[in-house]
């Protein structure tokens, strides 16, 4: 039967219907989820506010507690939300000049234990969860019928819960309504198509963190290397192996995991840190501060497992005025209020070039300035700081102002990473060689597998691209040797082994990628740069 692709809610609802209460099971998890970043919201934004009164970002604060409280109530939360309002009408005096800080700073320590006495005390609706709550939702964007119920069947059987959605033209909003924990793109869509969904999908806060994985006919070089440069997480060509589609599932699920643990380990800080503010509270400040005076935004482009390393630098550095926060998991953004331009280009170029001491640190800086009180816009700063961002990257600089071409700091010239080759063919090492380098790549050229192990123990390299069938020691027996290492780079497999097997056993030893010779270096190049964000 034919759904209806005129009506979203027809057409994206889940594979098995939900009840009232499974939804606000699902919101409440959320939350729950959520909490430690909104109290870190209200701490950072409460402080802004004490120090300086009306100045401060006065209205943002009272929305963030407003939200909560009425959250809160909804929830099961009940002392959360009656702390909250009270916060919310103390906060009604700070224009009166009448705000009185030491009492606003003990109900917001009576909001965090709230927290913790309504957690243990959950009302009856929420504790049984059905199975399906707990499945990891999978949302295929097909438009073919006989396609979408065929993959539906296998996620089902792999124990995923699906999401079906038809058209591109609702993709967004599906996404947005259902959380789907990895979306499954096609690229040739009705209305939107996958390119744009996944171009948008991935410059949303809320959403950049979701894995997608494009799955599609369009198997052409030109293709895959879009799809890649847009942000997707991997690109597969029909006709895809389920099996193969489900490991790569569990792969993405698995990496999105260990990337979140390492963004969100400071959940258990010392009660001395400030905490984190989140993007939506950012941008809330950022906006109010960008109407009332000049300021410096500022993207930071970091490896992701070294996100909060850098976080909490930037943070000790800065002054009480300053704001950042996670813009995704391999950017901060930071907006340096009334501070000029070659100021907060030193500061900036001073705390990056301290978090990697003598090697070529791996971070990339973009700014944009605006020179008065309302004069940019905030969108308009974060779009010229992610262009500055790239000359960065592509330049190999540090640090970027938007609008400037010539370098800007005296750091010595930046590699992308490096990158251990492991291949026994010397026309395939050549090949390759000169593609990354010509790329801004640092390259170690081995031979067989013992010649890997030593120059991945010796380079630390950022990846690997290995042969399966190597001389003295096999790309089975590197994958074992690696696979339980704390610190292991990221490893594209690259062989003319294509069965399902060898495919399969790559992906349960650790590898990241899988590539079948013959193979394009420009494809190659671009799933690098994928795993390499």
């Amino acid at each position: 039967m034919t759904m209806d692709a005129t009506n979203p809610k027809d057409v994206t609802r889940p594979a098995e219907p939900e009840d009232p209460e499974s939804a606000l099971r699902d919101a409440r998890q959320r939350f729950i989820a959520a909490f430690p970043k909104r109290s870190d919201s209200i701490g950072l934004l409460l402080g802004m506010v004490s120090a300086v009164g009306a100045r401060g970002p006065v209205e943002p604060l009272v929305q963030v507690v407003h939200r909560t409280a009425g959250l809160a109530g909804t929830l099961g939360f009940p002392t959360v939300s009656k702390w909250a309002r009270e916060l919310e009408e103390l906060l009604d005096t700070v224009g009166r000049g009448a705000f009185d800080v030491s009492r606003a700073n003990a109900i917001f320590d009576a909001i965090e234990e709230a927290f913790t006495t309504d957690l243990s005390n959950p009302p009856a609706w929420s504790s049984t969860a059905p199975p399906a709550g707990t499945r990891q939702r999978i949302m295929l964007v097909e438009d073919d019928e006989d396609q979408r119920e065929v993959v539906a069947i296998h996620l089902r059987a792999a124990g995923y819960q699906p999401i079906l959605v038809p058209t591109g033209d609702v993709a967004l909003e599906a996404a947005r309504e259902h959380h789907p924990d990895v979306i499954l793109l096609d690229a040739n869509l009705p209305g939107l198509d996958g390119y744009s969904i996944c171009r948008l999908l991935k410059t949303d806060p809320d959403l950049s963190r979701t894995p997608v994985m494009f799955m599609t006919v369009r198997g052409n070089l030109d293709d895959k290397i879009v799809g890649l440069m847009l942000g997707a997480d991997d690109y597969l060509t029909k006709p895809v192996d389920m099996t193969e589609l489900v490991l790569r599932i569990q792969l993405q699920l698995s990496r999105k995991a260990t990337h979140d643990a390492a963004q969100y380990h400071h959940a258990g800080r010392p009660t001395d840190d400030p905490g984190e503010l989140d993007f939506e509270s950012f941008t809330a400040v950022a906006r109010e501060q960008l109407a009332l005076y000049p300021a410096t935004l500022a993207l930071i482009r970091v490896p992701e497992m070294r996100l909060m390393e850098a976080y909490s630098a930037l943070r000790a550095d800065s002054r009480r005025r300053d704001i950042v926060a996670c813009y995704d998991p391999s950017h901060l953004i930071m907006l340096l209020v009334e501070m000029p331009l070659s100021k907060a280009r030193e500061r900036l170029t001073d705390v990056i070039a301290r978090l990697a001491p003598g090697d070529p640190p791996k971070f990339q800086v973009g700014i944009a300035y605006s020179a008065g009180a309302g004069v940019r816009s905030f969108e308009a700063l974060l779009a010229e700081s992610d262009e500055a961002v790239v000359v960065a990257r592509q330049k190999g600089l540090l640090l970027a102002v938007a609008g400037e071409n010539a370098p800007l700091t005296a750091t010595a010239h930046l590699t992308k990473g490096k990158v251990v080759l492991a291949d026994d063919d010397p026309e395939v090492s050549r090949l390759i060689d000169a593609q990354l380098r010509s790329a801004g790549y640092e390259t170690v050229l081995t031979s067989d597998g013992i010649q890997a192990m030593a120059a991945i123990e010796q380079h630390r390299p950022d990846l690997v691209i290995i042969d399966m069938m190597m001389p003295r020691m096999t790309g089975f027996d590197v994958l074992t040797r690696l696979r339980h290492q704390p610190a292991r780079p990221r490893i594209i497999v690259l062989s003319a082994r294509g069965r399902e097997q060898d495919v399969t056993r790559a992906f349960a030893l650790g590898a990241d990628d899988y590539m079948t010779k013959p193979f394009s270096p420009q494809e190659l190049l671009a799933r690098l740069e994928r795993l390499m964000r």
